[in-house]
Parts: C-alpha cells; sequence; structure tokens
C-alpha cells in the first residue's frame, strides 16, 4: 500500500509541476535556514562538554564596586596562593597566566626559523593537567614537566609546525625554543590536541618557575593584593561531595585579607565562581585574553525564532496553495470514496504526498546550506561544517522532513478528505468556498507572512540606517589617513626612537607620535584620579591615554582652553575631557587650566588645557570622563601620512617605507600596522553582522512570501478566467481587469502592515536603546515599508494580472 502511495504522490507532484516547484522551493529555503541554525547550536552548545570532571570545574573571578564598578575574569595574583593554602573542599586548582610571543626553533643546522605571534600560550604548572585532566601525554612526564624552569610542554601539531613530522615524538624532546627573542626554553613534554569544540585552545605551556627566574618577573608581582589584570587566571576543581556554596562561604575571608593589605582602596573586590559551562556564554566576563567572542544566548535565541519563523511561512505557503489546489481534486476524491476509500486512506496518501515533498526539500537545501556556510563565513563560528550523515544532523533531518511535512499537509488532508462524493463528483464543490473556512485561513496566513516579512524589512532598513549613521559621526578626532602599529614591548625604547627618526626621513610622514594607545580603542585603561578642591578631596575614575606632545596634534584633537604639552616630558602635565571638568565642578573650561590632580602617588600633575569631548569608546557608552597625560614611554606609535610624495598620496608606497625602516630595527618581528579608521569600524562588526543576518532573513522572508502569492494569484485567475472572459466582452479594460485580479491581494499586504508596523517599532526601539548615540526612528522608515511590500506584491501578481487581462475573451469563455 505505501508503495502505491508513493507512486501516486509522484504522479499528483509531477501533474502540478509549478505549485509543487513553489512548494520544494519554499520549503528548501526555510528548510536549509532550520539547519544552519542547527549546525550553530550544536556547534556552540558542545563547548568544553567533553570534561570529566567539568561539572566541578569553577574559575574565579572579580567583581568591583566603589569609586568604579564592573568585572574581570582575572583575580589579583596573591589570591590563588592564599586560596590553595586556606580553603577546604578543593581537590585541585591552577593559577595561569595568559601570554603572547613571537616563536623561534632551531633547524638542524643551528638555524632560527621564525614563526607567526602565537596568542594561545599561558605560563602554568602541572596542576594544570589535574584539573584538565582530559589531555593525553604523548611523551614527557605530566607530574614533573612543568615544575622546573625554563621548561615546555607543547601540542602535538604544534609540534610538527615547529619541527617538522618525526616518527616518534620523543625526538622533539630535549629541542630548544626561544620566546619573544630571549626566552630560551627546553621542551620537556608534549600532548595530544584537544579533539573536541574547547576554548582550551593553548597550544604552549610555560612553566610557572621560569616567570620567578627569568626577566618575565619584572611584568607581575605575584604578591599583589591591589591590583587585578584578566590574564591572571585561576580554576579550582571541587573535590567530590563539596558543593559550590561551601566554597563561596570562604570567600570572604579573601576580602577580609585584600582589605587589610590594601586599606586606602577607593573600590572593593569580590570574588565570584563561574561554572566551567558558563564560560564559552558569559558576556561580561568573556573567555580569555585574545581568544574568541563569546557565544551570545539572546542572539541563539534570536536565531532560532527567525529560522523557526521562515520555515512556518514556508509551510504556510503550502497550506496556502494546497487548499487552494482542493477543488481540482474533487472529482479523484469523490471517485476514491464511492470505490471504498476512507478518510483515514485519503488522510495517509496526502500526507505521504506532503512528506515525499518535503525530503526532495531537503534534498534541495543541502547544496543552498553549503553555499550559506559560504556566504557567512564571517557570521558563522569557526568549525561549523554540514555532514549530512553525522549522526545527529542526520537524526534532525529526517525528523524535520516528518514534522514539517506533517504539519504542513495535515490541515489540506482534512479538507481534501471531507468532501461529500455526490458534490465532490457534479463539481459543485468547484467555486462555491468563497465565504467558508478556508478562504478566511488563507487570507489571514498571507497576512501572517507579509506582516513578518514587513518587520523584517522595517527593521533591516532602521540597522543599517543606525550603522550609516555611526560610520558618518564626527567622532571628534582625525583617523583618516592615519595608521598606527605597536612595538614590541620588551625590547629596549632605544630602538622605538630609532624607529621614529628613521620614519621622520619618509617624504610620505607627516607626523609622528609615540603614545599608549590610539584615542579609540575597544577595552578601558581606568585610573583614580584624585582633585583635591576647596570642598576637600574628591575621587573619580577616570579613562586615561597617555601621548607625547604631537598625540593632539596627529589626532587633531580640539582644545577648548590652555595650550599643548611642554616638550619636557619630565614635566608632569595632564589635558583633561569636557566631561571630567564638569566632574570637578567646573563649568568654564578656563577656569580648570592650572588646576592639579593627583594619581598613583604625592607629586601632583598640572591641567594645561580641556579638550572638546571626542568618542574614545563605540557609540555604545556615554562619553566618560577623560585624562591624557604627557609621556612618550608608550609602545604604540602613530603616523599620519600625506601627500608630499612624489606621486601624490599613495599609502601602499608609504607602508613599504614603513615596513623597511620596521626591518631594519626588529628583522625578527612582523609589523601589524592598523589603519586608524578602519580600527573606529571595527567596534561595530557585531552590528555589521547582525544587519547582514537580518537582510538575508529578509530576503529570505520576501522570496517564499512572494513564491506563496504568485501561486495564489495564478489559482484564482484560473478559477476567474471566464468571468475575466465576460467583463472583457461588456467592455472592461486592460487596466480595470489588472485592478480586479490585484485588488484583494494587496488588501491582504496592507492588512498586513498594519499589523507589522507596531511591532517593527517596539522591535527597533529595543534594538537602537542599546547605544547612547542613536539615529531618530522616522515614520517614512514604516511607510516606505508598506510601500515596497505593496509594490513587492503588485509586481508578484502582476505577471498573472497582465496575461489574464490580455487573454482572448473567446478562449476564456470557453475555458472549463
Amino acid at each position: 500500500m505505501l508503495r502505491n502511495f508513493v507512486k501516486l504522490a509522484i504522479r499528483n507532484i509531477s501533474k502540478n509541476s509549478l505549485f509543487s516547484a513553489i512548494h520544494i522551493l519554499g520549503l528548501s529555503i526555510g528548510i536549509s535556514t532550520c539547519l544552519i541554525v542547527f549546525l550553530i547550536l550544536k556547534h556552540e552548545l558542545n563547548f568544553d562538554t567533553f570534561h570529566r570532571d567539568g561539572d566541578r570545574i569553577y574559575r574565579m573571578y572579580s567583581e568591583f564596586s566603589g569609586i568604579f564598578s564592573g568585572f574581570n575574569r582575572g583575580v589579583a595574583e596573591a589570591v590563588p596562593p592564599y586560596v590553595k593554602e586556606n580553603f577546604n573542599g578543593i581537590e585541585s586548582s591552577v593559577h595561569f597566566h595568559t601570554y603572547t610571543a613571537s616563536v623561534k626553533s632551531m633547524d638542524g643546522q643551528g638555524e632560527p626559523v621564525r614563526f607567526e605571534r602565537n596568542w594561545n600560550i599561558i605560563i602554568t604548572g602541572s596542576d594544570y593537567f589535574n584539573v584538565f585532566n582530559d589531555y593525553e601525554w604523548l611523551v614527557g612526564d605530566p607530574q614533573t614537566a612543568l615544575d622546573r624552569p625554563f621548561q615546555v610542554v607543547i601540542t602535538a601539531s604544534t609540534a610538527e609546525k615547529y619541527f617538522g613530522k618525526a616518527s616518534d615524538y620523543s625526538e622533539y624532546i630535549g629541542r630548544e625554543l626561544i620566546y619573544n627573542d630571549s626566552l630560551l626554553l627546553n621542551l620537556a613534554g608534549i600532548i595530544k590536541d584537544l579533539d573536541a569544540n574547547t576554548d582550551l585552545v593553548f597550544t604552549d605551556f610555560i612553566s610557572f618557575p621560569t616567570l620567578e627566574q627569568s626577566w618575565l618577573k619584572n611584568n607581575f608581582q605575584l604578591d599583589d593584593w591591589g591590583s587585578t589584570n584578566s590574564h591572571t587566571q585561576f580554576f579550582i576543581k571541587l573535590e567530590k561531595g563539596t558543593n559550590k556554596a561551601d566554597i563561596e562561604a570562604q570567600i570572604p575571608n579573601i576580602h577580609k585579607t585584600s582589605e587589610e593589605r590594601n586599606p586606602n582602596n577607593d573600590y572593593r573586590a569580590t570574588f565570584k565562581l563561574q561554572p566551567l559551562s558558563d564560560l564559552h556564554f558569559n558576556k561580561d566576563l568573556g573567555i580569555f585574553d585574545n581568544s574568541r567572542a563569546v557565544a551570545n544566548k539572546p542572539t541563539l535565541k534570536g536565531l532560532i525564532i527567525v529560522a523557526i519563523l521562515i520555515l512556518l511561512i514556508a509551510s504556510v505557503n503550502f497550506i496556502n496553495l494546497s487548499t487552494a489546489q482542493a477543488t481540482k481534486r474533487a472529482k479523484e476524491i469523490g471517485l476514491r470514496k464511492i470505490m471504498g476509500g476512507s478518510r483515514g486512506m485519503l488522510i495517509f496518501q496526502y500526507l505521504s504526498e506532503s512528506i515525499l515533498i518535503c525530503f526532495i526539500a531537503v534534498l534541495v537545501s543541502l547544496p543552498l546550506s553549503e553555499m550559506a556556510l559560504t556566504y557567512f563565513n564571517e557570521f558563522i563560528p569557526k568549525g561549523v561544517t554540514l555532514y549530512v550523515f553525522e549522526i545527529n544532523t542526520f537524526i534532525f533531518l529526517t525528523l524535520l522532513t516528518f514534522v514539517v511535512g506533517t504539519l504542513a499537509g495535515f490541515y489540506p488532508a482534512m479538507v481534501i478528505s471531507s468532501f461529500q462524493p455526490v458534490k465532490a463528483l457534479k463539481e459543485k464543490i468547484y467555486g462555491t468556498d468563497h465565504n467558508n473556512l478556508s478562504v478566511y485561513l488563507r487570507k489571514g496566513l498571507t497576512v501572517f507572512q507579509f506582516s513578518f516579512a514587513q518587520i523584517l524589512i522595517a527593521c533591516a532598513i532602521i540597522i543599517s540606517l543606525q550603522i550609516s549613521y555611526m560610520m558618518k559621526k564626527d567622532l571628534g578626532f582625525e583617523k583618516d589617513a592615519i595608521v598606527y602599529f605597536y612595538t614590541p614591548w620588551w625590547e629596549n625604547l632605544s630602538k622605538r626612537d630609532a624607529m621614529v627618526n628613521g620614519l621622520q626621513q619618509i617624504a610620505e610622514v607627516q607626523t609622528i607620535s609615540v603614545h599608549q594607545s590610539p584615542p579609540a580603542v575597544q577595552g578601558t585603561n581606568t585610573s583614580t584620579v584624585i582633585y583635591k578642591g576647596e570642598n576637600g578631596e574628591v575621587k573619580h575614575n577616570v579613562h586615561r591615554r597617555t601621548g607625547d606632545v604631537h598625540f593632539i596634534p596627529l589626532y587633531n584633537i580640539q582644545l577648548l582652553a590652555g595650550r599643548n604639552f611642554n616638550p619636557v616630558d619630565s614635566i608632569k602635565e595632564v589635558i583633561i575631557n569636557e566631561t571630567y571638568m564638569k566632574q570637578l565642578g567646573f563649568q568654564s573650561a578656563d577656569e580648570v587650566v592650572g588646576e592639579l590632580v593627583y594619581m598613583g602617588g604625592d607629586q601632583p600633575w598640572n591641567i594645561v588645557a580641556v579638550a572638546r569631548n571626542f568618542h574614545f569608546q563605540s557609540l555604545h557608552h556615554e562619553i566618560q570622563p577623560l585624562a591624557i597625560f604627557n609621556g612618550k614611554n608608550g609602545a604604540c606609535v602613530g603616523v599620519k601620512l600625506s601627500s608630499s610624495g612624489m606621486h601624490g598620496f599613495n599609502p601602499e608606497n608609504a607602508l613599504v617605507k614603513i615596513t623597511a625602516v620596521w626591518n631594519g630595527i626588529y628583522p625578527d618581528q612582523p609589523l601589524n600596522y592598523q589603519f586608524m579608521d578602519e580600527s573606529v569600524l571595527r567596534f561595530y562588526n557585531a552590528e555589521k553582522r547582525m544587519a547582514k543576518l537580518i537582510t538575508t532573513a529578509t530576503i529570505i522572508a520576501i522570496i517564499i512570501s512572494c513564491l506563496g502569492l504568485f501561486g495564489l494569484a495564478s489559482f484564482t485567475t484560473v478559477q476567474r478566467t471566464k468571468e475575466i472572459g465576460v467583463r472583457k466582452v461588456l467592455g472592461a479594460n486592460i487596466k480595470s481587469i489588472i485592478l480586479l485580479v490585484s485588488r484583494d491581494f494587496l488588501k491582504l499586504v496592507f492588512i498586513a502592515f498594519c499589523v507589522a508596523t507596531p511591532f517593527a517599532y517596539w522591535l527597533s526601539t529595543i534594538w537602537i536603546h542599546d547605544f547612547a548615540y542613536r539615529m531618530d526612528i522616522s515614520v517614512w522608515v514604516f511607510i516606505f515599508t508598506g510601500f515596497l511590500s505593496i509594490l513587492i506584491a503588485f509586481l508578484t501578481i502582476s505577471y498573472h494580472a497582465v496575461k489574464s487581462a490580455l487573454n482572448n475573451p473567446v478562449i476564456s469563455l470557453r475555458y472549463e
């Protein structure tokens, strides 16, 4: 019987090729969308779920209150040793530092081989492998490999990259690696790469004793309770039977000790525990320094909702067209019932057709999904791939085929199977359903489709306009034709000065400044600044920049009052912005010039100028208090390019010359430069990715909705063939016929506009509220959305409308 049903389904699909194609194309687009979202979810939700003791592993992090508030994924250096010595209920713990370095290995002839900068290095001890005990050691002793100074353990793939392939990993042991040109380490062990989704992507493990017995100790204060850096990580594994609450009950002892060691702190650090399972999703803490971005759960939920809605409107097409076509199968149904066919068999037959169409749509969706993975490669997480016969993917597609096929075909099957055989054979059903439930359902589903499409259109327009607003907004400083780069911080400053002298000889270089960072950067750098005024001492948490005398002119920062820094950097001078000026209680820039502030000691800093407010963070944030301190001990070099060269403004030629100067000073280091304007644009990568996603979802929704409208228009014009013929005989012109065919559909699109507009405004308001500086949402956005939707709908049905209007009325009157 099933074989017979499949044959009948294939015949009906081929007989109604146009409508079958619309069914398949619409469903395949919807299924492809769901498949991509499923692959993303499967990838993101599987991070670090393989750890045997993962439910007992926690990261300790810091939360601040007082003069400033916020989170830091790290802890003060002195916290891990204190916890190890004083806490109960901890099976093992690890204190490590994330680290980046250029790496060199020695070849067989003693010549160095340089590799790109490695961002996945940590400084740790053997206890790392006690907390995370899922690593497989290929060679070396896991208990002692990192207990001695100047030792390093690396992964197998990293060993092959550094030294080439070897028949036995033991051949690598004892080989030398040089980090940042001067840290010479011996290879003490090799571990197998983790082959599951993990945020523990570390490849080089430098022994902790190396930190204490090398120049690295200059960058760390292991007994420091007063400062916190995100590179200082602390993980603990609880003993079996110990609860998180048992550890949290002991944390106040850390607070007490910290406050005793830092009685004059203006802020309070509290310490909390983050489950390992939360590491991949917590946007407030992030994962590690230089690691990938966290997976945003609201974004994932949004993807699920959009995918379901797109699949739903594809299913709506199926229901709409199937119920509209039901009358064409009236005679078939009536004959089957007279021949003894039961309603259940008719429902099963129609559902088999629906599931077969869905199965074909799944096959079509596979190449569409592959193309989508390529098109969205910057949005889709690295590692997301499509393997049809991977067990979870195969089960998902199988379930999707039967569930969608059943749900989409159930109502049409019920409608068709309910036909009365006598009426069906006499064709009494044909054309008599204008007031029944099916007609209202079709209209309601069409309104739903276009409402969703119009919501997406309006949101896509508003997101694009907000992004354009951010790109074009004057940030208050110069960013065009400025390139900046960081010099190696571990090198002698004389090399940096020599490089600056070399850059000054390049004709295309107009201005050079040495500073700690550009005016606008991601991340924050703040300090407590004290002002002693008439009303006593006040403290503020102030964002900080440090630059030389060329910093202000290089970035063309406007001064409201005062002067630029004195060229003699031994004099402590500071330039503050308007926001900080007002926090100090001054309304006039001239009044605050000459006042003194204090930072990190008793020596005062003289306020020599007030700068006009400029955006040193993304437009998500209001402008905060800022202080620019004079000094030229930074590692960042900013260069303003000009058109003074022989061939006019030629940044490529200038960069070639800058690279040559760099290579002469730092031959073993690659030059990683950035353009200031491109760096600012990267503030909004997430918004640009969202815009691309919403735009694509909008296009998909419009295509699916138009496919359904095209099919309904085709069916409707066929149903009204004789009516149109009569109207033409009675004198109706082409324009009136087109309006006749189009009017009912355009009414539905207008109703959809009325439904969609308040939802679109509400969603757009929620999204745009995240920006401190935002455009005004204009009513014209929604008017344009409605006009565009009506135009798209009219163009979709115009083919059938024009075709029916041009038909010979004689042929139309003979139509059966």
